[in-house]
C-alpha cells in the first residue's frame, strides 16, 4: 500500500511538473520511470524468484498418489533414511509433491532408478561421487542425485542450522516438497515441509508423515503441530 501511494504521488508530481514546465523535476522523473522495471526487480527479487519457480514447477495434472501402490516405495525411503540416521551419514532426500521439481533435478545427475534403500544409502556414502547435495524422488523413482538446493537466507531461522538443513528449509519455503534430512553430526532425522521443521523421533513417525502428506494436499500441522521454540533442534 505504501509503495502504491508513493507511485501515485510521483505520478501527481509528474503531472504538475509537465503542466508548469519544471524541467529539472521532469528530467529526474523521466529517468526514474525509465529504470522503474529494474528497480521493481531489485526490490522484489525474492518474491519474483519464488513466483517464477512456482510457475515453472506447477504440474498441469497431478493425481493424488496411490498410497497402496507406493507402500513399497515409502517403506524403502523410511528404511534408507533411518539407516542413514543410525549410522550418522548426512543426507537430503526430497520427495516431489504437488509442485514439480524439474529445475532442481536439472542441477544434479539423472538416476531414473526404482526406489531402493540400498541405492539411497550408497548415494550418500562419504567420498562417493554423488554424496554431495540431495536426491529427488518423483513418485516411484529416484529421479536424480547430487542436486543443488537453494539455501535459506533468513538469519533468524538459520543461525543454528547447518548447510543441509538450510538447503532443506530453503526448498521447503519455495515448493511443497517433503524434505528429509539426516545429520552426520547429531545422528538426528528431521522433516521440512512448507518452511517448517519437525524432528522425527522414530521410523514409524516418519512413515506416518510421508503417507499423510505425500501427494495428498494435506497439511502436516494436522497430525504433527510445530513444537514451541526450544523443542526442535
Amino acid at each position: 500500500m505504501q509503495m502504491l501511494l508513493g507511485l501515485l504521488l510521483l505520478g501527481l508530481i509528474s503531472v504538475v511538473g509537465r503542466s508548469y514546465e519544471f524541467h529539472s523535476i521532469n528530467w529526474l522523473l523521466e529517468n526514474f520511470f525509465d529504470s522503474f522495471i529494474l528497480i521493481l526487480v531489485i526490490l522484489f527479487q525474492e518474491e519474483i524468484r519464488s513466483a517464477l519457480i512456482a510457475m515453472a514447477n506447477r504440474q498441469t495434472f497431478f493425481n493424488k498418489l496411490n498410497k497402496v501402490d507406493l507402500e513399497d516405495e515409502i517403506n524403502e525411503i523410511v528404511e534408507a533414511a533411518w539407516s542413514l540416521k543410525t549410522n550418522k551419514i548426512g543426507s537430503i532426500i526430497v520427495l516431489e509433491n504437488m509442485s514439480g521439481l524439474n529445475n532442481i533435478i536439472q542441477t544434479g545427475t539423472v538416476i531414473n532408478s526404482t526406489v531402493n534403500r540400498d541405492l539411497i544409502t550408497a548415494l550418500f556414502i562419504e567420498k562417493g561421487p554423488l554424496h554431495d547435495g540431495a536426491i529427488v524422488i518423483q513418485k516411484n523413482k529416484i529421479a536424480a542425485a547430487s542436486c543443488f538446493l537453494p539455501l535459506q537466507s533468513d538469519g533468524a531461522k538459520t543461525s543454528k542450522l547447518g548447510a543441509r538443513h538450510r538447503a532443506a528449509l530453503g526448498l521447503s519455503n519455495l515448493v511443497d516438497a517433503i524434505v528429509i534430512v539426516t545429520s552426520e553430526e547429531t545422528g538426528l532425522a528431521s522433516v521440512f515441509f512448507k518452511g517448517e521443521k519437525r524432528q522425527v523421533q522414530d521410523a514409524f513417525t516418519l512413515k506416518r508423515i510421508i503417507k499423510f502428506v505425500w501427494g495428498t494436499g494435506e497439511e502436516l500441522d494436522e497430525i504433527m503441530p510445530v513444537a514451541h521454540e526450544g523443542e526442535i533442534r
